[in-house]
């Protein structure tokens, strides 16, 4: 496969974010090997301009994090978020003040299906595929729209999956965890995975992931109330390839889990899986990557007087392509045709189904140029999609770059993104009954949310210490939300909700990152953001669940002669609105975890941590954190061993 390296003389403000987010003595080496994938074009990182960061498979290990929102929450600018009332502890992925229905999830590229917007108090992408399977996460910070459309608004999390090499490399990872008081939560998971060729042109991908998470019953009544909930998963996950001829590559790719969600009882029931098939080579100079996949999630409310399923499916079909214009010009583009398809079941046949699909076309262009020896950088993009519904949508971009000298760089960026609106929203045929006195319909008059956005960056990188700002600016319009209609609340006359476009927000704020080593083997790297925000809808109060202040500090320790690596990390999550109608803000409040990673030997990886060491139980703080609980003080060991 053609890989870029046009620009391979400027670094970019994602190379600086990725050496402070890896913060390690590491750094480098791992930046050297990666290849970044979420810009549609596998680049290194230096030639990227973007707000990013970068968790790679030793970090999620180390921090015994069990889903995709855990190995990433301490990333810069990301906070933990609820998208609608959360529930049982469900924790989910906030950018820039922006909800988790904006941030665009992927794997290797492929959208995962947005249950986040469509089904109430869901996480239920955060456990996409086997978490051993994961080779790398990129979490790009700010509109995505211009490359990916509909729903890049905050940004875009790609998990990018380990694929076969030259090889045969099989794994067998083994966790073990327990919260101290044994008030549940305790957890088991096991990872099987391999990965080698079948010849010279071919290669196959495994891994397979069991895992039992238990529910942590509430410390004050006990069982069966409950702080947060269990679950239990299983996951595979493969990879197929074959070289048709040389630069000329077909991959199959099929990812499926299962997953039970309980609290006393089981009460969710959760099938998904994704299936593509990718063509990558090279035509006449310019590289292409065609995709077509399926994306299908069934989620099954069974703790209900009457039990539905929601089945959501995306089907897409891509074709992007990757020009070098010149050593200093390189041209991207792409076509893309998705539709979305949404059903509602519920299993007594009294109650009415619904059924609805949209479809999207879409085309887009960005140009990367280079000028003045390499010294400024400008990225153009422009994106334009159809929908079946509103009509189109243009998402465009602007990003430029200028290196001041050999240790700074600044930058400025514009972006504009946009969120369509879901299938139920948008379907006058669409009602749903919350008992005899509740109901919401459609609004086939909707627009889509968007957002304007704008980034100013300052870096700096002298070789050992690296410190990078950033000031954002979001400005979020048409907001949907649900508006009173008719009806008084009781039997026989239900309060009636429609959707609509009833009001904007603003995030903006401030990031700072910095990393360096302390001494040969001491490093340390921190990353910390100050946000304002302004709910339109309730005369400029803040947006809830956003805390003022929020950051993450990682003292990390090598101590050679025992090959022993002891990583401190602190995290702060300040002062927060938890509901738009409380008056005070609800105190800020600190985590910390201890963890210790040790190679045995080529083959053996022990590792072992305590997270959570001050047992922080936030309904101990305050009643208003109401189901937004953090697990209390966790033990965990672990054990890698590779053949």
């Amino acid at each position: 496969m053609r890989v870029s390296h046009s620009f391979a003389g400027r670094k970019s403000f994602l190379a600086a974010s990725i050496l402070l987010a890896i913060g390690s003595v590491n750094a480098a080496e791992q930046l050297n090997q990666l290849q970044v994938s979420v810009t549609k074009a596998q680049m290194a990182p230096e030639d990227v301009q973007a707000s990013f960061s970068v968790v790679t498979a030793e970090e999620i290990r180390k921090s015994g994090a069990k889903d995709v929102f855990e190995a990433i929450r301490r990333t810069t600018g990301v906070t933990v978020g609820a998208n609608s009332s959360s529930i049982a502890g469900r924790k989910s992925i906030q950018i820039r003040g922006m909800d988790s229905s904006h941030v665009l999830m992927l794997v290797d590229g492929k959208r995962l299906t947005n249950t986040d917007s469509q089904v109430s108090h869901s996480n239920f992408q955060l456990n996409a595929v086997p978490i051993d399977s994961i080779s790398h996460i990129e979490i790009v910070r700010g509109p995505m729209s211009s490359l990916y459309g509909s729903a890049g608004m905050a940004g875009v999390v790609n998990i990018v999956t380990k694929k076969a090499g030259n090889k045969w490399r099989s794994s067998a990872d083994l966790f073990v965890g327990d919260i101290e008081d044994g008030d549940g939560g305790n957890e088991r998971k096991v990872t099987l995975t391999t990965a080698g060729p079948l010849g010279d042109a071919m290669g196959i991908r495994f891994a397979l992931e069991k895992s039992d998470v238990g529910v942590t019953f509430d410390k004050d009544t006990g069982f069966p109330a409950t702080e947060m909930e269990g679950n239990e998963i299983e996951a595979f996950s493969t990879n197929v390839y074959v070289d048709v001829a040389p630069g000329h590559r077909l991959s199959f790719d099929y990812d499926r889990s299962s997953e039970d969600r309980f609290r006393d009882d089981p009460y969710y029931e959760l099938q998904k899986h994704l299936a593509g098939l990718t063509y990558q080579g090279e035509i006449g100079g310019t590289s292409i990557d065609a995709k077509l996949y399926e994306t299908y999630s069934d989620n099954y409310y069974v703790d209900s007087s009457s039990p539905y399923h929601h089945y959501l499916t995306d089907t897409v079909f891509s074709i992007d392509t990757v020009t070098e214009i010149n050593e200093s010009n390189q041209l991207i583009a792409g076509i893309e045709y998705r539709k979305e398809d949404y059903n509602k079941d519920y299993d007594n046949p009294a109650r009415t189904d619904f059924a609805e699909s949209v479809r999207y076309a879409s085309i887009f262009v960005q140009d990367a140029i280079s000028l003045m020896d390499d010294r400024l950088g400008i990225t153009l993009g422009l994106r334009y999609d159809d929908h079946e519904n509103f009509g189109g949508e243009l998402s465009p971009k602007a990003y430029l770059d200028y290196e001041v000298n050999d240790d700074n760089r600044i930058g400025f960026g514009y972006g504009h993104g946009f969120k369509a609106p879901t299938v139920t929203q948008n379907a006058d045929s669409y009602t749903a009954t919350h008992g005899p006195t509740l109901t919401f319909i459609g609004n086939s008059s909707l627009k889509p949310e968007t957002s304007d956005s704008y980034e100013l960056v300052w870096e700096y990188d002298n070789g050992t210490s690296r410190a990078r700002a950033a000031y954002f600016y979001n400005d979020i319009t048409d907001l949907i939300d649900s508006s009173y209609v008719s009806g008084a609340g009781v039997f026989g006359d239900p309060r009636i909700f429609q959707y609509s476009n009833v009001h904007e927000a603003i995030t903006q704020g401030v990031e700072f990152e910095f990393s360096r080593p302390v001494t040969d083997s001491l490093d340390v790297s921190f990353n910390v953001t100050a946000m304002d925000t302004e709910d339109g809808e309730y005369n400029g109060k803040a947006l809830k669940q956003r805390p003022e202040l929020f950051g993450n500090l990682a003292l990390t320790h090598n101590f050679a002669p025992w090959d022993l690596q002891t990583t401190l990390n602190w995290e702060y999550v300040g002062e927060q609105f938890m509901d738009v109608d409380e008056t005070d803000p609800v105190d800020g409040y600190s985590l910390v975890d201890l963890t210790f990673l040790k190679p045995v030997n080529d083959h053996l990886e022990l590792r072992a941590g305590v997270t959570n060491i001050g047992d922080l139980r936030l309904a101990d703080e305050s009643p208003n954190f109401a189901q937004a609980e953090e697990r209390g003080r966790f033990y965990f060991v672990g054990a890698r061993a590779t053949f």
